[in-house]
């Protein structure tokens, strides 16, 4: 009987920990419904909307999975703008962690800023035009 209350206690601590990322996630990434450009997101996060804010870094498994579970086709803080085939996020963090979908990227007609592709569960990550209207998530350091 002490050993199933202590699992059970462990549990409840992984559980509430578990809780409280994705709270933490929850509070710190913003979706909107309106869709821009993916050129006039970015200042809309910067400056109108959450003062110091970017599109989104994903920086971990987690932060990848909990934007997943979204459902939403949508812009995040990666292109290769600047130059073709090296891709960098907004608030210039390397490229790390990379969840490419199938045959991604591809560059067809010029495609230099990437989205979530909510069809997708997994690798999930699309270049697209940067001039095709979508929806935006923007992230702000807590």
């Amino acid at each position: 009987e002490h050993s199933s209350a202590a699992a059970l206690s462990i549990l409840k601590a992984k559980l509430t920990e578990e809780r409280e990322l994705l709270q933490a996630s929850n509070e710190k990434l913003s979706t909107l419904t309106e869709e821009r450009d993916r050129l006039s997101a970015l200042p809309n996060c910067r400056i109108h909307l959450y003062r110091g804010a970017d599109l989104v870094v994903i920086d971990s498994a987690k932060e990848q999975t909990f934007i997943t579970s979204l459902k939403t086709a949508a812009w995040i803080g990666l292109s290769d703008r600047d130059e073709e085939g090296t891709w960098k996020w907004e608030d210039d963090t390397p490229l790390t962690l990379k969840y490419w979908g199938e045959e991604q990227p591809d560059n067809w007609r010029e495609e230099d800023c990437v989205q979530i592709n909510p069809d997708k569960t997994d690798n999930n990550w699309n270049d697209l035009s940067c001039a095709i209207l979508l929806q935006w998530i923007c992230e702000k350091s807590a």
